[in-house]
Parts: C-alpha cells; sequence; structure tokens
C-alpha cells in the first residue's frame, strides 16, 4: 500500500536502523513537495523560455531579412546610377525619387526595431542622405560638362552610403546571434538546476529509504 508505506516512512525516519544525518531530521511532508514543485517551476520557465526564443528568431530573422532586401535595393540603385554616369546616360528622377522614397519607408521601419541597436542605426543613411543623392543627381544632369566635382561626390556618397548599410547588415547578424546565443545559455542554465534539484530530491528519498 503506497499510503502505508510514506507512513513507515515519516514515523521511522529517526529508526536507529536509518542512517543518521542532517537528512533525516528534515521533514518529509514539506520538503518533497517543495522540490516538486521547484522542478515544475523550473520547467514552465523553460517552456516560456522556449516559447519566447522561438519569437525572438522570427522577429531577428525578419530583421536581418529587412536589411539584406535594403541592402540589395540600395545596391541596385548605386550600380544603376553609376552606370549612368559612367556612360553619360540620363536618369529618370521621377522613378528615382519614387525609388528613394520606398527606401526611405523601409529604412524608417528598420531604425525603428528594437532589435537594432543604436550604434548600427547610426550607420543608416538619413532622409537628408536620399535627398541630397537626387539633388545631386539633377545638377549634374542639368549641367554634365561642367559637373566633373560633383560626379565624383555622388559617386563617393553612394559608396560611402553602401557601406554603410553593409556594416549594418553584418553588425545586426552578429547582434541578433548573440541575443539567441544568450537565450540558449539562460535555458541550458534552467535545465541544469531541474536535473540537480531532481537529483538532490531522488538523493534525498533514497537516504531516507536506507
Amino acid at each position: 500500500d503506497p499510503s502505508a508505506a510514506w507512513r513507515w516512512i515519516v514515523n521511522n525516519r529517526h529508526h536507529p536502523g536509518l542512517s543518521p544525518g542532517p537528512w533525516n531530521d528534515w521533514p518529509l511532508q514539506r520538503i518533497f513537495p517543495f522540490i516538486t514543485g521547484l522542478v515544475l517551476l523550473f520547467l514552465a520557465l523553460v517552456l516560456a523560455l522556449g516559447l519566447r526564443q522561438y519569437l525572438l528568431y522570427n522577429q531577428c530573422r525578419q530583421a536581418v531579412v529587412a536589411a539584406d532586401r535594403l541592402l540589395f535595393e540600395f545596391t541596385t540603385i548605386k550600380d544603376h546610377l553609376n552606370e549612368s554616369l559612367v556612360l553619360a546616360e540620363s536618369v529618370n528622377l521621377h522613378q528615382l525619387s519614387d525609388t528613394l522614397q520606398a527606401l526611405e519607408k523601409e529604412l524608417g521601419q528598420l531604425h525603428d526595431n528594437i532589435l537594432v541597436p543604436e550604434g548600427l542605426k547610426a550607420r543608416l543613411p538619413a532622409r537628408v542622405d536620399l535627398i541630397g543623392l537626387s539633388l545631386q543627381l539633377h545638377a549634374i544632369q542639368e549641367h554634365r560638362q561642367e559637373k566633373d566635382q560633383e560626379t565624383l561626390a555622388l559617386v563617393r556618397a553612394l559608396g560611402r552610403i553602401n557601406i554603410g548599410l553593409q556594416q549594418c547588415r553584418l553588425g545586426l547578424g552578429d547582434h541578433t546571434q548573440e541575443i539567441l546565443l544568450g537565450l540558449h545559455k539562460i535555458i541550458a542554465g534552467a535545465l541544469g538546476l531541474i536535473v540537480a534539484l531532481s537529483s538532490a530530491l531522488l538523493f534525498w528519498l533514497n537516504r531516507s529509504l536506507s
């Protein structure tokens, strides 16, 4: 009978035949549910952290995908403008303005993302930088033969913005990996506590029954 066995453990814990030590002075009715409750609590914590890791992984993946898309789109613009400048071809300024406005919206979304640290946000181009590109190109196309310095300045501005986006993308990838790794370590630590508490409970019960 399990209930009878339990009563025997409680009533005979100080029996001379039992192993002496501090274990025998602890109230069995309190320690057992206490440790069991701790194990269940840590199990619930692990489940909550696992859910948090899943959600955080999706958020990190979306941030990295947004940075990749932003870098790809601006690189396409940069290559197109550089080719047009080299070949002395005209660029549709209205279409370029629309493209830069769409790019600006994506920049704003990435800038508002809480997963992007402030140090990386500082490397993103500002609205004035994008407007400056359009104005510089407009000035160059009006007087192409007299705008060698302006052309060089535009090429440098395109390269500077592109490098900033590349650095932001690489830094964001490293940053999100660090976040996920830190959460993974917390989960591993919680699992270690569960194992330690379970082992302590089994050891204590073994000492009580010996």
